[in-house]
């Protein structure tokens, strides 16, 4: 009766698992061959009669993956042991060092003889390519991070604390490293030259636009007796000469007499900072001096003047702060930005871009932040 049963599972075995590529063994519980398919003779490359009746623990000598050896006890055995596992192993297999996938399942028959069916894959080449992606993977990272090192050393401090005004800044990339920058900088004496700009696009293409932006605008900033739209106008020009990509940034730029408190700025498509004067007013900057720059070369700009009192404080941001993603999808707003700020209107630059980062962080929670986000304060205190 029980060869009977075995001869009928084994005629509809060898019907459902003779198309399936997976080698497939049928063992009893001390590893002897009972049934196998021709995908596992194909493996073992000997023929299917001299494997029926021989040792499993033989056939494929196997040793955990990673392990010299295995402390004298045959993992095959403790994989039939087990009944129901998964593992990986080396072995070699016709002269080939291979790693096999094995998953094993028990069962039994009338008899009470516990078998186990055992379904092996050569997964070498996966494995290989997959530590091959890890490593490449590992090693990106690291680069990555050495690129964001090297991009916020270009940077400025974020804290310039004088007699005549106090500027402080704050970046935070998204990713490793991003494409928004700020800046400040004397450009001849008692003139304080300060920006923030986004770049379009993530990563390192707008890591490596932003270099180039910013290098621009400092280089053709230094020394000239222009204003911020001719600023502007030169270094679009020249990076839309040298710009294959098709990327852009917005841009908002200005110079600040410090011993007159005369601001001369342009916006070259950027969001409208904010203003906060010393007599408790607060109202956005709107105007706008030209499109963002890197488009087009042939494009015009201008620029605007406004006199800043002592105590009045100007804070410039990139839309990561007004358009971060909270828990429940929805953004941050320009809105509640202006409704945060009413309350920090007499803080200082360091006080006040700290505090409006906790709240943005606040507000997104656990969600992922989708864009870099930075800032740029300045506050101007007037000659003692």
């Amino acid at each position: 009766l029980v060869i009977d049963e075995l001869r009928e599972t084994i005629g509809k075995m060898e019907v459902a698992l003779s198309e399936i590529e997976d080698s497939i063994v049928w063992t009893d519980g001390m590893g002897e061959v009972r049934w196998c398919n021709k995908a596992f003779d194909q493996l073992i490359g000997k023929n299917h009669l001299s494997i029926l009746g021989s040792d499993l623990s033989e056939l494929l000598p196997l040793k955990p993956q990673g392990i010299a050896e295995d402390n004298g006890q045959y993992p095959i055995l403790q994989l039939l042991a087990s009944k129901h596992n998964r593992g990986e192993f080396e072995t070699e297999i016709q002269g080939k060092m291979e790693i096999l996938e094995i998953s094993c399942s028990g069962f039994s028959l009338r008899d009470s003889q516990e078998y186990v069916i055992l379904a092996l894959r050569v997964v070498t080449r996966q494995r290989k390519m997959a530590d091959a992606l890890a490593a490449s993977r590992k090693r990106m990272e690291q680069e990555l991070q050495i690129g964001r090192e090297i991009q916020m050393s270009l940077l400025p401090a974020a804290l310039s604390e004088e007699p005549e005004f106090s500027v402080y800044a704050l970046c935070q990339p998204a990713f490793e490293v991003g494409g928004d920058f700020y800046d400040h900088y004397f450009v001849k004496k008692n003139h304080l030259c300060f920006c923030i700009g986004d770049v379009s696009g993530k990563g390192v293409p707008a890591a490596l636009f932003m270099s180039v932006a910013k290098t621009m605008i400092r280089n053709y900033a230094y020394g000239r007796k222009i204003g911020t739209a001719d600023i502007v106008r030169e270094a679009n020009q020249r990076i839309s000469a040298h710009n294959p990509a098709n990327m852009f940034c917005s841009l908002f730029i200005a110079i600040l007499d410090i011993a007159t408190g005369s601001l001369v700025y342009t916006n070259a498509g950027h969001n409208p900072p904010f203003m906060m004067t010393s007599d408790g007013g607060l109202q956005a900057m709107k105007g706008k001096h030209g499109p963002v720059i890197g488009a087009y070369d042939e494009l015009v700009y201008h620029e605007e003047t406004l006199q800043m009192q002592p105590g009045d404080t100007i804070i410039v941001y990139t839309d990561g702060v007004t358009e971060a993603i909270g828990q429940n999808g929805d953004w941050y707003t320009v809105d509640r930005l202006r409704d945060f700020l009413l309350g920090y209107r007499s803080a200082s630059p360091s006080a006040l871009v700290t505090a409006v980062a906790e709240d943005v962080n606040q507000f997104k929670g656990t969600a992922q932040q989708a864009d870099d986000i930075t800032m740029i304060c300045l506050q101007y205190k007037g000659r003692h």
